[in-house]
């Protein structure tokens, strides 16, 4: 059997200094030392709702708000799966706001398995990480939004479709050799070493250089994709916006750019519903 080894990147995130029982201490682990079946239980999400502080309140202009349908242009996707939808309308608390949906099948249904890779039905594999770039069928929130005119620039976070997923995992704290590198994720350790044999593929974390602990391959491939962010008192999905669309209303059509999810980025979108 051949074992590989990964050092996780983990990014440092401002924390919220509340009191919870999320957190879970690397050597100091409330049920002794986890196991595959024990990690990610008791999530709760982090400490408080993350946002995105770049947000700001927005007034569309005249004659924009509703529903906008069309696609990306020049991809080589079936029609269908090069769709997005745009949705301009107000929240119950009256703000408005903006959603992005990519593609036409449904959204899959909340993540209920915290070890299990998300969307069900997809497998990673180390060390490839291969998590998709987003999820068919996801309402996403837009961010950031200017409007300038007609013309609308906004950002969506992908990582936003792994909410559920990062709301039932743990909270582990990760110290580096280096004392300023430390951090939260959805694992513990600061790398990986799994297996090369397909038929009995197995992944170990480091707590430190004397100290391993089996976990899910799913579930470590998955965190060190860094779909979650996570602080001491659990995990959630960020917001920030990182895929940006810049658009312009002319009547009933809308054109511009989006993310580059289909390896084309320009979009034609016409008037659905008013």
């Amino acid at each position: 059997m051949t074992n590989k080894t990964l050092t996780l990147g983990i990014s440092l995130f401002g924390l919220v200094a509340l009191g919870c029982d999320g957190r879970t201490m690397i050597g100091d682990l409330p049920n002794g030392t986890p196991t595959a079946s024990t990690l990610g239980a008791g999530g709760s999400g982090t400490c408080m709702p993350l946002h995105d502080q770049m947000d700001q309140p927005f007034t569309p202009p005249a004659g924009v708000t509703g529903v906008w349908t069309g696609y990306f242009q020049g991809t080589n996707l079936p029609v269908g799966q090069d769709a997005v939808t745009l949705t301009i309308d107000q929240a119950a608390d009256g703000s408005n706001q903006i959603h992005a949906v990519f593609g036409t099948n449904p959204p899959p249904a909340p993540a209920t398995v915290a070890t299990d890779s998300y969307p069900a039905g997809t497998s990673t594999n180390p060390p490839s990480i291969p998590v998709p770039s987003y999820i068919e069928g996801f309402s996403y929130t837009g961010h950031e939004v200017q409007w300038i005119g007609q013309r609308l620039k906004f950002g969506v976070e992908p990582a936003e479709a792994w909410d559920s997923w990062c709301k039932l995992q743990q909270s582990y704290w990760v110290q580096y050799e280096n004392p300023s590198s430390r951090s939260y994720n959805c694992v513990p350790g600061s790398g990986l070493m799994w297996s090369n044999d397909p038929t009995t593929q197995t992944c170990t974390a480091f707590l430190d250089e004397h100290t391993t602990v089996p976990v899910d391959c799913d579930q470590a491939n998955m965190c060190s994709a860094r779909v979650c962010q996570c602080d001491e008192c659990g995990c959630a999905a960020p917001v920030d916006a990182n895929s940006h669309f810049d658009i312009t209303f002319d009547g009933d059509l809308v054109t511009g750019t989006g993310p580059t999810f289909f390896g084309s980025n320009y979009l034609r979108l016409t008037r659905s519903t008013n």
